[in-house]
């Protein structure tokens, strides 16, 4: 699960998935501690790195992985999946309701 512009960890989703039994990994990839501070030039590696900790949990189903993101995150979350779909098969993406169309 991936932020969006605001940057950070996006806890309230993670948590949210949690709560219904599902494994979430909510990555901050800037904003945060050690991290870039502002949404520009993250490397896709990035991702690659953080991927390994879903792999080396057993409740973790690979068959049913994806690589959630809204926002400016749905952008990532896109490019992690087509990048990585052995590890990441499938992606969900969501966009504001006037995302494109110049509103």
């Amino acid at each position: 699960m991936l932020g969006g512009s605001e940057g950070g960890r996006p806890a309230l989703i993670a948590e949210e998935l949690a709560d219904a039994g599902y494994v979430g990994l909510g990555l901050a990839y800037f904003g945060e501690h050690g991290l870039p501070a502002a949404l520009s030039g993250i490397p896709l590696e990035y991702f690659a790195n953080e991927l390994r900790w879903p792999g080396e949990r057993r409740e973790v189903d690979p068959d049913h992985a994806l690589a959630w993101g809204a926002s400016r995150a749905g952008e990532a979350a896109l490019l992690v999946a087509a990048t990585y779909a052995a590890r990441v098969p499938r992606s969900l993406a969501g966009a504001p309701p006037d995302a494109g169309t110049g509103a």
